[in-house]
């Protein structure tokens, strides 16, 4: 008889349940669904961000050979040109892919907003919260969140 090794319990699930807990009490605050590494709406997000930097390494070649043939100096890359704030809010939107629509809500300044991929990018940028970011960041990389409980799930 021939072993056969079921690989499909190994295959990530589209989606999990982040669930928010305070830092240093461990008190729940929420929970919400976000995407796996193969769900579509995340792969959507990263091909839209793989045009979006093509596009921007096309418009600054173009910028530098027309600096080049004008005997003007070379501008600064993209990359030279990003701030710390611009590589947060970029790290926060890349993070923000995740976020699936819910009917979850978050209270912010004293106000309470729909915490939706857009909203969330904003407050994953902000430096007072950074303990969101930071949890929400270690369980999208863990692979093993999006995988099924068990062999047969």
């Amino acid at each position: 008889m021939t072993n056969i090794i079921d690989l499909d319990a190994l295959a990530y699930a589209d989606t999990a349940i982040y669930t928010v807990k305070h830092p240093k009490t461990g008190a729940v605050l929420g929970s919400f669904p976000v995407a796996g590494p193969g769900h579509p709406q995340l792969l959507e997000w990263e091909e839209a961000e793989r045009r979006r930097s093509i596009a921007e390494l096309q418009a600054y070649q173009m910028e530098a050979r027309e600096a080049i043939d004008a005997g003007q100096t070379v501008p600064p890359t993209p990359e030279e040109k990003r701030t710390v704030a611009d590589i947060r809010k970029a790290n926060a939107e890349r993070l923000a892919a995740h976020v699936l629509p819910s009917d979850f809500s978050v209270k912010i300044d004293g106000k309470t907003v729909e915490f939706t991929r857009e909203t969330a990018a904003e407050i994953l940028a902000n430096p007072r919260i950074p303990f969101l970011y930071e949890g929400m960041f270690r369980f999208v990389k863990s692979t093993e969140n999006f995988m099924p409980n068990s062999a047969g799930a």
